[in-house]
């Protein structure tokens, strides 16, 4: 916008000029929290030997999703050893906070994942790396809202989401953290597995 130089470009505003900083600085820091967060996943301190067991069970998962758009995570996994059973909550809540075209977004997703070193586990008698790679399929309903919708808008509110999903979850004292990237938007999401 700044390198253009007709006389229309030199009529910018400074509300122009802010909205467009504000952008720019969302997106850096999103995309900043999140390398961020998978750096300390990757490259984390390493567990104790006593907390080096495979997580098995049910897990809570709760977590917040980036870029692009802001959302939240909530859902329930069941972990197993080649696999995970999975229903979650995704949503896009970045429009109720800023003047855009852009709709809210939420969607009720179940799926499976196969968990990558689950056959070294169960084949090889391996032990517990403390972390896991996960690749799976969610799919389910999703539905759109806003303030501002059209009729055309009204009538695209439901759709039938798929969200193909990599995922490197890593063991910690109390809790399991975990990065993914998804097909749906928000693509980046991160948190924790709380056992219940």
């Amino acid at each position: 916008m700044f390198l253009l130089f007709d006389k229309d470009s030199l009529k910018t505003t400074a509300v122009d000029r802010a909205g467009g900083l504000k952008t720019w600085l969302k997106t850096v820091l999103g995309l900043g929290l999140t390398w961020g967060l998978s750096l300390c996943l990757a490259l984390g301190v390493p567990t104790a030997s006593a907390q080096r067991t495979e997580p098995m069970g049910g897990y809570i998962q709760l977590g917040m999703a980036a870029v692009p758009g802001l959302g939240l995570n909530v859902g329930s996994v069941s972990a197993r050893t080649l696999y995970t059973r999975e229903l979650h909550l995704l949503s896009n809540i970045e429009p109720a906070f800023r003047s855009t075209e852009d709709q809210i977004k939420v969607a009720a997703l179940i799926g499976v994942s196969f968990r990558v070193f689950g056959i070294e586990r169960l084949i090889g008698n391996a032990g517990y790396r403390g972390f896991d790679i996960d690749i799976g399929l969610r799919a389910g309903p999703g539905l759109s809202f806003s303030t501002r919708d059209s009729k055309v808008d009204r009538n695209r509110r439901f759709v039938l989401l798929v969200d193909p999903i990599i995922r490197i979850s890593r063991a910690s004292k109390s809790a399991i953290v975990f990065a993914e990237a998804g097909g749906a938007t928000p693509s980046l999401r991160m948190g924790v597995w709380i056992p219940w």
